[in-house]
């Protein structure tokens, strides 16, 4: 489509219901493609067996050093918590200006089975911090989709203290301490692996929209109660302690553990299915023969949830010196895997999506937004772990946010959309470099801005 046609002649009204057709369109090819989708391929060949130990660390023996060390920590119920991202990002093209930057973030903690260490019968404590360094790039974009999913926060902090008792067979969970509504809310496996930070983890929109929403590194008092009625469903309602005031100060480092007059709260609600379609169960052996090729297909699994928002903290609105006390919202998101091969597991097509919405225009920067993208895992022979990603994210500016640009003679802000492409190598269990490529339309929402090509690399490390 022609993007000034696209500009000029596509209405508030009009954008959206093409937004909101787009989404809708995902959902039912969804629903008509995996009946016919969720069967499995014959067997063949049998895969090869697992690797002997499930750590990989390079250049160190599984039986000895390092790998030993952590494998004994385990087994005694402490479960170190490592993980690294590096990204290097540049926008040769369009933006604002042309810039270049990297940015990294360090997270580490350790969760520890309380049953194990002192008999604590379904406890868990964990406790986590961060450290970030580098620079972004978005305002030399000029856009709102973050692209470094590394970038956060900027400094160190203590981000994660929680304790978790697990009861009924883990049916119901309770968590006490203090987290961010991002680690528990809105989170779709899928969209942990962009390099944009558009989805990553958590919908941007979610940050913009409520003040309390918060993601990686920024912590409040809270709690969580998770009920698992059948083994693929859940519900789940936290409290959050919301000082946005505090919280976004550098110098608390996540150490500021008081709760003031003028604190507010957001509360949040959760659903979500997790079924897996066309699974097999693995034949039993009769002990008189030697099956073949007696593998189960594992099954073609899928995440669905919905959920929604209420917070009482005021948030200013675009327009005026007001603001607006109480703050709401709701979003919904999916993935499903619709097929896989049954000779190699890691071979498999997955699609995912979602959408948010807040309909206070006069607070929500971006009251709709609408994301999704396909995964192909093991599309290149031989390299089983890759992972191709093909991903959109498309957020519309509020009518309020809009005015109060126009009304300085800067512009309206109308729909930014990013095109994602990348290619996950798996170098190791643990490693992975992860070139990127993003497109951005309108970078801001602005049609002044000229769009904006982003070219790099992310670099990641997990344990």
């Amino acid at each position: 489509m022609n993007d000034q046609r696209f500009k000029t002649n596509l209405g508030s009204s009009g954008k959206r219901t093409l937004v909101v057709g787009a989404a809708s369109f995902c959902l039912l090819f969804l629903t008509s493609a995996l009946p016919a989708l969720a069967t499995s391929s014959q067997a063949g060949d049998t895969p090869p067996p697992p690797r002997r130990s499930d750590l990989d660390i390079p250049f160190v023996p599984d039986d000895n050093g390092l790998n030993k060390l952590l494998g004994t920590l385990d087994d005694h119920g402490v479960k170190p918590i490592v993980q690294y991202y590096g990204d290097f990002l540049a926008n040769p093209v369009g933006g604002l200006h042309p810039a270049a930057a990297w940015f990294q973030l360090l997270y580490y903690g350790v969760n520890l089975d309380l049953e194990r260490l002192i008999g604590w019968k379904g406890g868990e404590f964990t406790i986590t911090g961060m450290n970030t360094a580098g620079s972004d790039i978005s305002n030399n974009v000029g856009t709102a989709f973050t692209p470094a999913e590394a970038v956060c926060f900027t400094g160190s902090a203590l981000f994660k203290m929680l304790f978790t008792q697990h009861l009924l067979d883990d049916r119901l969970q309770l968590t006490i301490g203090r987290a961010s509504a991002g680690a528990f809310y809105a989170r779709l496996p899928m969209t942990g692996l962009t390099v944009s930070g558009a989805a990553n983890g958590n919908p941007i929109s979610l940050f913009y929209d409520a003040s309390g929403y918060r993601q990686a590194g920024r912590a409040n008092w809270m709690a969580n109660i998770k009920v698992k009625p059948t083994k693929d469903t859940y519900v789940q309602t936290g409290i959050f302690q919301v000082s946005t005031d505090r919280m976004n100060k550098r110098w608390y480092n996540g150490l500021d553990f008081s709760i003031r007059n003028g604190d507010g709260v957001l509360l949040l609600s959760e659903a979500g299915w997790t079924p897996t379609f066309a699974k097999e169960e693995e034949a039993p052996s009769t002990g008189k023969e030697v099956i073949q090729n007696n593998t189960s297909f594992a099954g073609l699994p899928g995440v669905y949830q919905v959920g929604g928002y209420w917070q009482h903290y005021p948030m200013p609105t675009f327009l005026g010196s007001g603001s607006r006390q109480d703050v709401y919202g709701f979003y919904a998101e999916f993935q499903q895997m619709l097929w896989r091969s049954h000779m190699n597991a890691d071979h498999n097509f997955t699609i995912w999506g979602g959408i948010t919405y807040a309909p206070q225009e006069e607070i929500a920067m971006l009251p709709l937004m609408v994301f999704g993208g396909v995964n192909w895992s093991g599309l290149i022979p031989g390299r089983d772990k890759d992972q191709l990603l093909l991903d959109f994210f498309i957020g519309d500016y509020s009518r309020d946010y809009s005015l109060s640009y126009s009304r300085q003679d800067q512009g309206s802000r109308t729909l930014e959309t990013v095109l994602e492409a990348s290619y996950i190598i798996q170098l190791t269990r643990q490693i992975q470099f992860q070139p990127d490529l993003q497109w951005i339309l309108q970078p801001g929402g602005a049609h002044s801005t000229p769009n904006a090509l982003i070219l790099g690399f992310q670099v990641s490390f997990a344990y």
